[in-house]
């Protein structure tokens, strides 16, 4: 009988902590399911808050007592507003009711490159902005220093290339570090090592031309394909690291360094730099259509010496000439807000669209004479406060034109036809193919011209289209020398709008647009459809007159 007691009483404990057990389970799961949910109601708080082109959010963590743990990864170091960021996502957050406490820690993701072309050495740089001008004497260089010391002042990581070889200005614009100079190579990659400016990573052909160790460096005496091969190795051949922004200071001018520039490295944006007048802006306006032949987004433009603002009244006058600035703005497919005039409101209207203005400043003239960038010189300046919401507007253009990158197509060879092959893999037109007989391609480079030749021609009258073959939808395939062999040996892409092919026949100087390959594609098309149209036609006549 005790047996049977005590086996009784054992069965009713077991019974007893097998449902405690299943309530504590089904606890946890409801706990976990409760969790699981907050989490969620976090993330979409957070999606309604905080633009995904600034920040990722990489970890919730959301507490039974109501506290909730937030870390938003920022995409770039050269993010503005910091604290308004915390506050708009603190504020999302607490107004979600069962919210008690809040804690936003904000930490960097690491440099993500917006472009597969370009050399290795800018693999882990986020963004190549490019500064240009149609002509020399506009500020272009001040602008290019200036843009990325602001850049850097808001946290950035951030390197400057001056791709001037003829008359490189960065050596007197900035005073480098003692020992700084001779520039030397790293022991593991071979690289160049910049030196380092106030966190700013800078190189230039005056930091490694003969003499440049002494104060001295010797004029460039090159001609333009030496020199643009020159400006390509010193961007591939400098150990940047990573950087959230590589702002490069383009040769004045459309010739072949920059034309090099837009193919080699990958450019994210550019910043375009001008000055009042009609004549100004006639010259710009070149320079903006070789960029979009050559599909590099403006980013902002900027006029230069826009105007000169009395200090006791206000007054601004403008010295020069009107503004072109929302004109040229809108030229560039660049949104544009008011019409710029005298007045605050108008004013960030403009730059709320891209159109910068600078004033003709004496604190930017003294800044130059002691080789300092004037947002470090005088960072409270009206000019210096211009260039901190010049380089914020960058930076968010910037990332947002990132997913136009990623919309740029492949192209690869299909050797079971023969062709090659155009895939749109996201955007608008993800899975699209474009395929053209990989012959017929290779045909039309045949009348293809040479990138001085292109660059001569935008900058004449803009109406060659860029790297465009000068016959670059025949009406029917060509016989060639090549022929029906041919294959691409290697296919690279060329900046944002084209692909560098390494024919089986040696051929290899050409470079195909994107837009050239589809229109072959397409017409290869139209006459597939006419062919197949004929023989239904044929078939028919055949068919009636038996």
């Amino acid at each position: 009988m005790r047996d049977a007691t005590v086996m009784m009483a054992s069965a009713a404990r077991a019974i007893r902590s097998g449902l405690w057990h299943a309530h504590a389970r089904r606890r946890l799961a409801s706990s976990a399911r409760e969790r699981a949910q907050r989490e969620l109601d976090v993330r979409l708080a957070l999606s309604r808050a905080v633009s995904p082109t600034i920040a990722a959010v990489r970890s919730v963590a959301a507490a039974d007592d109501g506290s909730v743990s937030v870390d938003l990864a920022l995409r770039s170091g050269a993010t503005p507003g910091r604290d308004a960021l915390v506050s708009a996502a603190t504020s999302a957050l607490r107004a979600l009711p069962w919210v008690r406490d809040t804690r936003c820690l904000l930490s960097l993701l690491p440099p993500r490159r917006a472009s597969d072309a370009g050399p290795a050495s800018l693999a882990a740089v986020s963004h190549v902005i490019g500064v240009s001008s149609c002509k020399g004497g506009v500020g272009k260089s001040t602008v290019a220093l200036n843009l990325a010391f602001a850049l850097a002042r808001m946290g950035g990581r951030v390197g400057l290339l001056d791709a001037d070889i003829y008359g490189p200005s960065l050596p007197s614009m900035v005073t480098l570090p003692e020992g700084a100079l001779p520039v030397v190579r790293s022991s593991t990659t071979k690289l160049l090592r910049p030196p380092e400016v106030a966190g700013v990573r800078v190189m230039s052909f005056g930091f490694i031309a003969k003499g440049a160790s002494r104060g001295e460096p010797a004029p460039a005496l090159v001609r333009g394909p030496v020199a643009s091969t020159t400006v390509q190795q010193l961007a591939a051949g400098t150990e940047w690291g990573e950087l959230d922004v590589l702002v490069v200071d383009m040769p004045p001018g459309t010739g072949d360094i920059m034309l090099t520039l837009c193919q080699s490295v990958g450019l994210s944006g550019a910043v375009v730099v001008t000055t009042p007048g009609k004549l100004a802006a006639a010259d710009t306006a070149k320079g903006l259509e070789l960029l979009h032949q050559a599909r590099v987004p403006v980013l902002a433009l900027v006029e230069n010496l826009a105007y000169f603002e009395e200090p006791s009244t206000g007054v601004r006058h403008r010295l020069f000439g009107r503004s072109y600035a929302r004109e040229l703005a809108t030229s560039a497919q660049l949104a544009h807000g008011a019409a710029a005039a005298d007045g605050g409101a108008a004013a960030e209207a403009t730059e709320a669209g891209g159109a910068f203005e600078l004033p003709i400043d004496a604190a930017m003239t003294e800044a130059l004479e002691r080789a300092q960038p004037l947002v470090l010189a005088a960072p409270d300046s009206p000019s210096a406060r211009a260039f901190a919401r010049l380089a914020g507007f960058v930076t968010r253009a910037a990332e947002e034109g990132r997913a136009a990158h990623n919309e740029r197509p492949n192209v690869s060879y299909r050797a079971a036809d023969g062709a090659v092959v155009l895939r749109y893999v996201s955007g608008a037109q993800e899975g699209r193919e474009y395929a053209v007989p990989a012959a017929r391609l290779r045909a039309s480079a045949r009348d293809a011209v040479s990138a001085s030749q292109r660059a001569a021609a935008i900058a004449t009258d803009g109406a060659e289209p860029l790297g465009r073959a000068r016959s670059a939808a025949p009406s029917g395939p060509k016989s060639d020398a090549a022929g029906a062999s041919v294959r691409p040996l290697d296919i690279s892409p060329r900046g944002n709008y084209g692909v560098a092919i390494r024919w089986s026949d040696g051929h290899q100087s050409a470079i195909f647009p994107y837009d050239q390959i589809i229109e072959l594609a397409e017409d290869e098309e139209r006459r597939a459809q006419g062919q197949a149209g004929a023989g239904r036609a044929l078939d028919s006549g055949v068919a009636r007159a038996t």
